[in-house]
């Protein structure tokens, strides 16, 4: 990836709120960023929610958030934090799913 392709990409961090674990919630956001060529992680938090963070394209990162805000058939996504965003760009090489 050349340097000009890297400054136009953003991360963020999101937290998503709701009946997502135990639902297929954290595939349902694996196979959809890698549709999208989304780098990042997601993990489920002790306190019942899914945190994550995607990078890539403002485009693309942003159609990642509004999949995320209709996730699978059985999850009941209530809410969809963006705790944070920027061009500070972790090292990402791929999507991967964090117990």
């Amino acid at each position: 990836m050349s340097s000009s392709e890297k400054s136009l990409l953003i991360q963020v961090s999101v937290k998503v709120l709701g009946c997502v674990q135990g639902v297929g919630f954290r595939m349902f956001v694996f196979e959809k960023a890698r549709k999208l060529g989304i780098l990042g992680w997601i993990k489920n938090c002790s306190d019942g929610s899914v945190e994550a963070i995607y990078q890539g394209p403002k485009n693309l990162v942003e159609e990642m958030i509004e999949k995320t805000k209709q996730g699978p058939f059985l999850s009941r996504v209530q809410n969809v934090e963006v705790l944070s965003s920027g061009k500070n760009l972790s090292p990402f090489s791929n999507f991967s799913i964090l117990p």
